[in-house]
């Protein structure tokens, strides 16, 4: 009942968060800002066909993402984040699904002498409103409205059983990019 993305013929009760879109609307905030070498750490599998069909649309032969399945366990990640960012050519923008390592992912860039969003600009996912103020310096998030998704879950189910909602009724949840400190906006750099 409650889904990243709309499956095609799929009939029932649906929330769905439009998982595709934004992490696409993330790409774009990024290749906008002129990030082109750009890191997506995330478990879902569904991210390849998002970063393939991204570079097909773009068609720039400068653009860049490599996509990395998230270690579960926090040194394995830390450890791919240093070998990422030890090597010439270092990203300049990540994508860390996992809102609980960005605050360590910020610290290790600092330890590796990188400058988040100077030198590393970074995006996250929250499921609770403001959760990625929290960080230093705050960070650039999609809010994915977890709490409302669930509310409209139940609403919908509690309809379906007292007989006033059919068993077929789709409702999607829109997710927003919330800017704050951690991406680098050239255009702001140029003003000065």
């Amino acid at each position: 009942m409650f889904l990243y993305q709309q499956l095609y013929n799929h009939s029932g009760l649906n929330v769905y968060c439009q998982f595709k879109q934004y992490n696409k609307d993330i790409l774009d905030f990024f290749y906008n800002r002129d990030h082109r070498h750009i890191v997506v750490i995330g478990l879902e599998e569904k991210l390849e066909s998002v970063t393939r069909k991204f570079k097909v649309e773009k068609n720039d032969k400068d653009l860049k993402i490599d996509h990395y399945f998230d270690p579960v366990n926090l040194n394995s990640y830390l450890d791919l984040l240093r070998n990422i960012f030890t090597q010439n050519d270092k990203p300049t923008a990540l994508l860390v699904h996992d809102i609980s390592k960005v605050q360590q992912t910020i610290n290790l860039l600092n330890n590796l002498k990188l400058s988040v969003p100077e030198d590393v600009s970074i995006i996250t996912i929250e499921h609770k409103y403001q959760d990625a103020e929290q960080c230093f310096p705050s960070v650039t998030s999609v809010y994915v409205p977890a709490y409302q998704m669930g509310i409209e879950s139940a609403n919908v189910l509690f309809e379906y059983l007292q007989g006033t909602q059919e068993f077929s009724k789709e409702i999607v949840v829109d997710s927003n990019i919330i800017e704050r400190n951690s991406v680098k906006n050239p255009l702001k750099m140029s003003d000065f």
